[in-house]
């Protein structure tokens, strides 16, 4: 349930890949193996095609080849470097633990000085530290990407696993419901606050935000196996 955010960066930065005439993009007739044969046998004749090697990024996130997808999007870099590009680099190296984000996000930072970009740096800051343990530089940069942003939903996320974690979990609780008060429709969060009830004991409590968080994404199978187990 601790949850990726590639797609959220590139919906929220607003950008669209625009479509590449050299090769043709996954259908529901063609498989991701196929598409990414493609993609592979355009990029030998045209190396220089930064949006053919994000879209190829892309593809390796989706059959889980993270490798790949850092590989393929420091192509990107190579070629030129985009927002998008950058952000999507920094944010897979930040879950691998890899150092070389924080040169990214300075990079990214100083070649695209935009508002818009500030609360997406300080959040893969934010993962980067916590994946490797350093809560307390971890929260100082997620708090600084919710003064930046304060609907970024995901930084309080990351916030609340932190407190989680550290069986904190009235505090855990409290970020999760703020995203609650922000967006009533956020299912993860009520499926968080009812993970930090149950963890107090709080069995009413919990079945409430289990049923809250199916009510608003019946996939959150976890939430119903705990529903069962508390019913």
């Amino acid at each position: 349930m601790k949850g990726y955010i590639g797609i959220m960066l590139v919906a929220s930065l607003g950008i669209t890949s625009c479509n590449s005439p050299s090769v043709k993009i996954a259908t529901e007739k063609d498989s991701l193996a196929q598409a990414a044969m493609a993609m592979d046998k355009a990029l030998l004749t045209d190396s220089n095609n930064q949006d053919l090697w994000v879209r190829r990024a892309k593809l390796a996130e989706q059959i889980k080849d993270t490798t790949g997808a850092i590989g393929f999007y420091i192509e990107a870099n190579r070629v030129y470097p985009t927002p998008e590009a950058m952000l999507s680099l920094a944010n897979l190296m930040a879950e691998r633990k890899d150092a070389r984000v924080l040169n990214i996000t300075a990079n990214t930072t100083k070649l695209f000085p935009s508002k818009s970009i500030e609360p997406h740096v300080h959040f893969i800051r934010g993962v980067y530290y916590s994946r490797i343990g350093n809560t307390a530089i971890a929260m100082a940069a997620l708090d600084s990407c919710i003064r930046a942003d304060y609907r970024y939903y995901e930084a309080y996320m990351e916030k609340g696993f932190i407190l989680y974690d550290n069986k904190n979990y009235q505090q855990a609780a409290t970020i999760f419901a703020t995203i609650i008060s922000l967006n009533p429709q956020y299912a993860d969060a009520y499926y968080w606050v009812a993970k930090c009830n149950e963890a107090m004991g709080k069995k009413e409590e919990a079945i409430l935000h289990y049923e809250q968080a199916l009510r608003f994404d019946t996939s959150i199978k976890e939430a119903a196996i705990a529903l069962q187990k508390l019913k």
